[in-house]
């Protein structure tokens, strides 16, 4: 089985370089990792080209966001697993890909998560996220996977449409609600820790962003044809409040 790894950027020179090599440093896989540039101007498409010979592919052109650029991703992709590592996130050590792999032998599997932890720029610990593993109250609880550290079969992906580019922060996690609550396969989770952020990220970035990042978390229910639980956003706020250690 052949796992892709999608990264999308955009004037990332400055970070992007920890991520490829902790994606290269990935041991005992069949890997194909694909790098979608959306168009930079600060030395990243150099930076590629010296890791030219040692990427699947990557591209530089201009898209019309992140989840358009995760979208090309998606379908350019040929692994048959698939999962998408930010531009400034690495892999907490070189066997995470392979313990992933393992469990996708089980025909079973179609999605697998584990944890993650926030980092600041000295690499020190700000943050834990922690999963539970999935059950259908999982995300009525407050809960969701951390994107970084999800991993599914990209025919469960594609079975969803791809992301919805109409929701500006919070795609991935509608399209994880999409793809956990399809039937015919069972979710797996690791409870260790697969991926280290860098803390921030456009979700996170201000009070303005996090309440629009929280409306389109009850939009990913409303358009998927679900009720939200009228306590949500308390149960997300809380969620978020406890993963700080």
């Amino acid at each position: 089985m052949k796992i892709t790894i999608v990264t999308v950027a955009y004037n990332a020179a400055a970070v992007l370089e920890r991520t490829i090599q902790s994606v290269l440093a990935q041991r005992g896989v069949d890997l194909e990792y694909l790098i979608l540039d959306g168009g930079s101007t600060d030395g990243t498409v150099e930076l590629l080209r010296r890791y030219d010979s040692q990427l699947t592919n990557w591209t530089s052109e201009p898209d019309q966001g992140i989840y358009d650029a995760m979208n090309k991703g998606l379908h350019r992709a040929t692994g048959d697993v698939i999962a998408f590592l930010n531009a400034d996130d690495v892999y907490a050590h070189d066997q995470v890909l392979a313990q992933v792999m393992g469990e996708f032998r089980d025909p079973t599997v179609g999605t697998v998560y584990g944890n993650l932890v926030y980092v600041d720029a000295q690499e020190q610990i700000t943050r834990h996220w922690q999963v539970r593993p999935f059950s259908e109250k999982l995300f009525a609880q407050g809960h969701a996977p951390a994107h970084p550290a999800f991993f599914a079969r990209r025919e469960l992906l594609l079975k969803t449409g791809g992301f919805r580019t109409e929701l500006t922060l919070a795609a991935d996690y509608e399209i994880m609600f999409r793809v956990l609550h399809m039937t015919g396969y069972s979710a797996r989770h690791l409870p260790d820790v697969l991926v280290r952020m860098r803390a921030g990220g456009a979700s996170n970035n201000g009070w303005r962003s996090v309440v629009q990042g929280l409306r389109e978390m009850t939009s990913a229910w409303t358009i998927n044809g679900i009720q939200p639980p009228l306590t949500l956003w308390l149960r997300i706020v809380y969620r978020r409040l406890g993963q700080h250690r």
